[in-house]
């Protein structure tokens, strides 16, 4: 997805889709390091659930399928 990014911003010439992009590394070792944090008590609060939805429409109908997905193969 980002290359194709690059390739609109380089045919658009928007630089600040560029910018953006090449802020993704640092927002990206944010969310990592949040991750990290949330993640136990993410875990206490679904440890019970019997059931998680999905649900997206649009660009992210596809990141909620393959989501679903990993859900379902990670909780077996």
């Amino acid at each position: 997805l980002a290359l194709f990014a690059l390739i609109a911003s380089f045919w658009s010439e928007n630089n600040g889709l560029e910018d953006t992009i090449d802020s993704v590394p640092d927002v990206m070792q944010g969310v990592v390091e949040l991750s990290e944090q949330a993640t136990p008590t993410v875990a206490r609060t679904l440890i019970h659930a019997e059931r998680i939805l999905t649900v997206a429409r649009g660009l992210h109908f596809a990141t909620a399928i393959e989501s679903a997905l990993k859900i379902a193969e990670t909780t077996y």
